[in-house]
């Protein structure tokens, strides 16, 4: 699993079906009208977190190679100009940036309730 520098910015995984509900009741709301919302997932993690939880809960072992930041940007660069936009150029910058994310106004005025990633994982895999 390529990893983009030292693997340590965080994410907040979030699961589809929960931000499609917040997004339904944001929608249906015309009290929340021009109001802007961060929907994200209940635990942050770093990105080695992540790739190693995933890991576990498919009992799998996988090996993560690490790319320096500027040999990836120079990867999509090179792609993008052959016209393979296998990643956008702007996905790294903003893989990096540090995330703050205050769920607090969703979970209060949306009612959102995001599942931790391995109960998410479950449903995902689940017959």
């Amino acid at each position: 699993v390529p990893v983009i520098g030292d693997g340590s910015y965080k994410l907040s995984p979030a699961f589809i079906d929960d931000v499609v509900s917040a997004m339904i009741v944001a929608v249906e709301n015309a009290d929340l009208e021009n109001t802007a919302f961060t929907l994200a997932g209940p635990e942050p993690m770093t990105y080695t977190e992540l790739v190693g939880r995933i890991g576990r809960f498919l009992g799998v072992n996988r090996y993560t190679i690490r790319v320096p930041v500027m040999a990836m940007k120079l990867i999509t660069e090179i792609l993008f100009l052959l016209g393979k936009n296998l990643l956008v150029r702007d996905q790294i910058p903003r893989l990096l940036c540090r995330k703050d994310h205050d769920i607090e106004p969703a979970v209060r005025l949306l009612n959102y309730r995001p599942r931790k990633l391995e109960e998410g994982l479950r449903q995902c895999v689940s017959p």
